[in-house]
């Protein structure tokens, strides 16, 4: 629906609501471009951290929205960091506003707009741009004046690209601004301008905006692509207006729409490379648990102590070769490679004791069936005291996204030990559960059938507990065929084999269920509604104690056995590195895996411990 000029009056007002207020002073040089009515307007610089004197650099000029009566410099700081560290030189434009109460056009914010880019055009040498690249960005009612700067300025206020975040950039008759713009509009509105010498643009709009309707901006592009100019346009279902700003939706919106801009700004020629922003949240996730492995082999690799044969070890020179090496960096590489290639990449990592990184239990039993529910339903149980097949009564988070309509259906679980349907409670929670030697029955026919064979006839180390391969085969199955955007996959058999003394299948088992981690992350990589859309977490149940006789239990009576370890990464994840001095408890695991697909789990129960800070964005106010 077009707006009346009627309506265009409350929408002034709607959008001084919507624009970006309280915002801190952007970052970066702040200089003025321009004095005028006794006041200097100032320009914010944020430049690329290897920014050298001649550079020449493409440029984005970037306006605040607020129906040209409200906001302020700031609305594009995190734009602005984000294409500084892709080589561009980006200023933040303070510009005069408009008085609420009258009806003038926004002839001063045109002109400030015109001056500001201007004035970095002729500073460019300065500031080592290249004045041929150029480009205007904009939300709303900045949009409007990026628009403005491509279809209707002249000369060197004229701008090379536009990036436009639904922008107002019909004045018209029935557009936006009309009881401001009046019989004017032909000064004001880029839709009415386009030319042959207008520059290429790239428009972001949700399909609920209600002050432009998606049918504009298919005219501004129908108009644009008719006169030879590039224009792309990027609608967004159910999305309202500002929907791109950072604080929305926890960033999803911000990461779509900015890596969209940069893809258009490489296809210009202006950047190089694919675009390295990390998504805010996930669209799936994949929560791995590896049960009883101990953080001393996770960061410091094989223990030589225990590599004799009085600990079970059938072949010492050889797991020595295999394992060992002088250097603790070294030595952890070899057991865990794939693990610490996604930490060197930007994963994260906790729970390093030399680096006072603490990651610690909570509900003082230590061993599996409590550590499972504190990290799966955000806090201790006192109640929960044996690993007895009892139906847990806590509602886990797996349990609790699976209430949610658009995750509902899309949340299972594939685990090694046969208690997870308890502690899952799969008969209320409506999660699947497929755990122990229970027969698999999702996936191709052909694969199930040999898999189901070997697991019913190969012999079982353990009744209640299958090998890891078949948990992770089983997993991939339903990536593949079910496409689940919750996957919990529980792999058991390390802390049995430490429970038996083996110390050399301990290690052998860390070391598969490192490549078994891989194989599901190059999984998910090769799938489209998977790849850069999905975080992996990983996690234990409960530490172990040290020494010949300690590591192979653990209890409350062992010192250890409440420190663990986590990682993370992919989509959502944000922090990176190796954790100094961080104080991190199980239970911010439930939470953790609830945010990183943009929901709040501690809303339904005070008891749930807070996410881990880790995942999302840096959130400015709007």
């Amino acid at each position: 629906m077009l707006l009346t000029p009627q309506m265009s009056i409350y929408a002034t007002v709607l959008l001084a609501l919507l624009a970006p207020l309280g915002m801190a002073v952007p970052p970066g040089e702040s200089l003025t471009y321009k004095s005028v009515e006794a006041r200097d307007l100032k320009i914010y610089v944020t430049k690329p951290d290897n920014w050298q004197s001649g550079d020449s650099r493409p440029a984005i000029v970037f306006f605040h929205g607020g129906g040209w009566v409200g906001g302020q410099p700031g609305q594009f700081t995190e734009h602005a960091k984000y294409f500084a560290s892709r080589g561009v030189v980006c200023f933040q434009v303070e510009y005069r506003l408009l008085n609420r109460n009258e009806q003038q056009p926004p002839t001063n914010c045109v002109q400030d707009a015109a001056d500001a880019l201007r004035w970095v055009r002729e500073q460019s040498t300065k500031f080592g741009v290249n004045s041929s690249r150029i480009a205007a960005g904009g939300g709303s009612a900045g949009g409007h004046l990026a628009a403005y700067l491509g279809t209707i300025a002249e000369g060197a206020s004229r701008c090379n690209a536009m990036l436009l975040f639904n922008p107002v950039y019909d004045n018209g008759p029935d557009g936006w601004g009309t009881a401001r713009v009046g019989d004017r509009w032909p000064e004001f509105s880029p839709l009415h301008n386009l030319s042959s010498s207008s520059p290429p643009s790239i428009v972001f709009l949700g399909t609920e905006d209600s002050l432009i309707p998606v049918a504009t901006a298919e005219e501004f592009q129908r108009k644009s692509m008719e006169l030879n100019v590039l224009s792309e346009l990027h609608t967004y279902a159910g999305q309202a207006h500002g929907f791109f700003n950072t604080n929305r939706d926890s960033g999803r919106w911000y990461y779509e729409t900015v890596v969209a801009a940069d893809r258009f700004l490489n296809r210009l020629g202006w950047i190089e490379g694919a675009p390295t922003l990390r998504r805010p949240i996930a669209d799936n996730v994949v929560l791995i648990t590896l049960d009883g492995l101990r953080s001393e082999e996770v960061f410091t690799g094989a223990d030589k102590r225990l590599m004799i044969r009085e600990l079970g070890v059938s072949a010492p020179e050889q797991l020595e070769k295999d394992f060992y090496r002088e250097d603790a960096v070294q030595r952890r590489t070899a057991l865990m490679p794939n693990l610490w290639r996604h930490i060197e990449s930007g994963g994260w990592i906790a729970g390093d004791f030399e680096r006072n990184s603490l990651v610690r239990v909570t509900n003082g039993k230590y061993f599996s069936y409590p550590g499972y529910n504190e990290l799966l339903s955000g806090f201790a149980d006192e109640g929960i005291n044996s690993n007895a097949k009892n139906y847990n009564e806590n509602t886990t988070v797996l349990e609790w996204l699976n209430q949610q309509p658009d995750l509902q259906g899309h949340v299972t679980a594939y685990c090694s030990w046969d208690v997870f349907p308890y502690i899952i409670n799969d008969r209320r929670s409506g999660v699947p559960v497929n755990a122990g030697w229970s027969k698999l029955t999702v996936g191709q026919p052909g694969q199930l059938s040999v898999l189901n064979f070997v697991g019913e006839n190969l012999f079982h180390e353990w009744d209640g507990v299958r090998y890891d391969a078949f948990t992770t085969a089983a997993a991939l199955q339903a990536i593949e065929e079910d496409h689940p955007r919750v996957l919990y996959v529980s792999l058991g058999e390390t802390d049995d084999w430490a429970h038996a003394g083996r110390y050399d299948r301990y290690l052998t088992t860390a070391h598969q269920n490192d490549l078994f981690i891989q194989t599901l992350w190059e999984k998910v990589q090769s799938l489209d509604n998977y790849r850069d859309r999905t975080a992996f977490i990983i996690a234990t149940d409960h530490g172990r104690g040290d020494g010949r006789e300690g590591w192979k239990n653990h209890s409350v009576v062992l010192p250890g056995s409440e420190r663990i370890w986590l990682a993370a990464w992919g989509a959502g994840i944000t922090s990176s590195g190796i954790d100094e001095g961080g104080n991190y408890e199980q239970a911010q695991v439930a939470a953790t895996v609830a945010k990183v697909l943009g929901y709040d789990f501690t809303s339904s129960d005070e008891q749930i411990a807070a996410p881990l800070p880790i995942v999302g964005i840096h959130e400015s106010s709007e």
